[in-house]
């Protein structure tokens, strides 16, 4: 009986204590939240409306994924104090929360971590701070004038009861409440200062009997220079000057001067932002500087060179009359040169004077030469009292053409030189020569015809192929012909053939260069194609002579 009853009061016990095991785990239905977790912690914690007294932090939550939280606590904490653990509770539904209780001191620091709870399960908590300060920031001093500047800054936190300035000039002491101004003031306009002198200033934002911590600015002390300064020839009696005008209330510029190698020397002192130069030296490099004042205050120089070189005529133009006269036209746009000065040169004469020409006339007229036989150059330059200006130079020639030098002209280089071939054919029947040997490395260029000639006739000794017949001729007392290469021979065929002149036949004409052994090329003067012939075929041959500038 006796062990019968303790059995019964064993299971009583034991009955007892899984009821209360069962009640327990009925009292705490958010046990599935069994540890911190960034999966339903808040997303993210911020400042959203900033007040000098209260702060407004916002905040992000999916509660679709976590619809059994009871809501939201946020701890606080004041400097290095101890957290304040559930400062304020909040429901799920809550995203943002307003602190009142913010003291406007700038040396406090306010600490908050906010964390979604269930039962006595937290999440992870996010962390932010906040300090009492409610300083101005982006303090700025923009130059109005070299006497005025206007200082701006913005509002960190709102509700100021009013702004404090401090000023600084060099490296005096601080003028303190330089400036008082209103709420909502967010600039002021210092009138009482001198470019020249360093100025700082300071700001800072007040709220009953609390001031935050000062904001400062500096400015760059110093008159704006001037600056883009240019000089130019007005006429030849004097240089005009110009800069711009950076200095806004300034009482004036002054302007040096120097040669190269000679000291500064003060040429003006000017309210006008330009000046005139009547006494300056041509043909040398000078030096100018200019530098605004206002009183015994300068800014920095702003230098520039120039030089004085007299200006040279433009636009050195010819037209050939004759073969005895030659028309010159040129552009000058100055005034006050004494004339221009007209310079010739021919092939075995060197350069004299043939005329001085007024300053009014942009013309001249030669009428005493002879292109048959000659080529010219010609110089033009201004001048002023000695000085001359550099001289424009162009070459007289005849034109493609023309007869002269025992020929009609056909090229002309960019020195006074050219080529001309001969008015008839030297031979219609000619051969090139040498079938079977190699002569070797005839070019075909422009100005290789008088080597390849010399080349071929060291090479063949046959009399009679066509640089030969060039090699032995004599016109008009010129005997330096030669055989044309393929590109002097295809000038030729451009600039006479095609234009009616020269006398040529609608058939093939040698030139010097080489194909390979057995063939050289040649040129349709019927199509204008080029071809390779046989050495030994019978063609055309017209000889080639380069006359040279003077």
């Amino acid at each position: 009986m006796r062990h019968l009853c303790c059995s019964i009061l064993l299971i009583c016990i034991i009955f007892s204590l899984l009821i209360a095991w069962v009640g327990c785990k009925k009292e705490d239905p958010y046990s599935f939240y069994d540890s911190p977790h960034p999966d339903w912690s808040p997303e993210w914690f911020f400042l959203r409306s900033n007040y000098i007294t209260k702060k407004t932090f916002v905040w992000s939550y999916d509660i679709e994924n976590n619809e059994n939280i009871q809501g939201f606590k946020i701890d606080r904490k004041i400097g290095d104090g101890s957290w304040y653990e559930g400062y304020v509770v909040l429901p799920k539904s809550a995203r943002s929360w307003t602190d009142t209780l913010i003291i406007p001191e700038p040396s406090m620091r306010y600490y908050y971590r906010i964390y979604a709870y269930a039962g006595n399960h937290n999440s992870i908590k996010k962390l932010g701070w906040i300090t009492g300060d409610f300083a101005p920031i982006d303090l700025r001093a923009n130059k109005l004038s070299e006497k005025k500047y206007e200082i701006t800054w913005r509002a960190y936190a709102h509700g100021e009861h009013g702004f404090v300035v401090d000023r600084k000039i060099n490296n005096e002491e601080w003028v303190l409440d330089y400036r008082k101004l209103d709420p909502n003031t967010y600039s002021f306009i210092d009138t009482n200062v001198l470019r020249t002198i360093p100025i700082e200033y300071r700001i800072y934002a007040f709220y009953e009997s609390y001031e935050s911590s000062k904001t400062a600015t500096k400015t760059e002390a110093g008159i704006s220079e001037p600056s883009n300064l240019s000089i130019n020839f007005g006429t030849l009696n004097y240089l005009e000057i110009n800069w711009k005008d950076n200095c806004y209330c300034c009482d004036g510029y002054l302007l040096e001067r120097k040669y190269e190698g000679m000291n500064w020397e003060q040429l003006a002192i000017t309210t006008q932002n330009e000046h005139k130069d009547f006494d300056f030296l041509f043909n040398t490099n000078i030096f100018y500087r200019v530098r605004a004042f206002i009183g015994n205050y300068f800014s920095s120089w702003t230098e520039t060179e120039f030089n004085t070189s007299l200006p040279p005529p433009e636009n050195f133009n010819f037209i050939i009359n004759s073969v005895a006269s030659v028309s010159f036209t040129w552009d000058y746009e100055y005034q006050g040169n004494d004339g221009f000065r007209i310079e010739r040169k021919s092939s075995n004469v060197n350069w004299e004077e043939i005329a001085l020409i007024n300053p009014e006339l942009n013309s001249f007229e030669d009428n005493d030469i002879d292109l048959l036989n000659n080529v010219y150059a010609y110089r033009l330059c201004a001048y002023k009292n000695s000085f001359e200006s550099s001289k424009n130079q162009c070459f007289v020639t005849p034109e493609i053409g023309m007869n002269a030098f025992g020929g009609l002209v056909f090229y002309l280089d960019d020195s006074g030189g050219g080529l001309i071939c001969s008015n008839v054919d030297q031979s219609t029947d000619a051969e090139w020569g040498c079938a079977g040997v190699y002569v070797g490395n005839t070019g075909g260029d422009i100005g290789d015809g008088n080597e390849n000639t010399t080349m071929i006739i060291s090479a063949c000794k046959e009399p009679g192929i066509a640089a030969r017949i060039c090699e032995d001729l004599v016109i008009n007392e010129y005997s330096d012909w030669f055989l044309p290469s393929k590109g002097e021979l295809n000038l030729m065929y451009n600039n006479l053939k095609i234009t009616g002149l020269g006398s040529f036949e609608d058939t093939f004409y040698w030139s010097s260069t080489e194909y390979n052994d057995d063939g050289a090329w040649a040129q349709n003067f019927n199509s204008g194609f080029q071809y390779y012939y046989y050495k030994e075929s019978k063609l055309c041959v017209r000889a080639v002579r380069r006359f040279h500038g003077p």
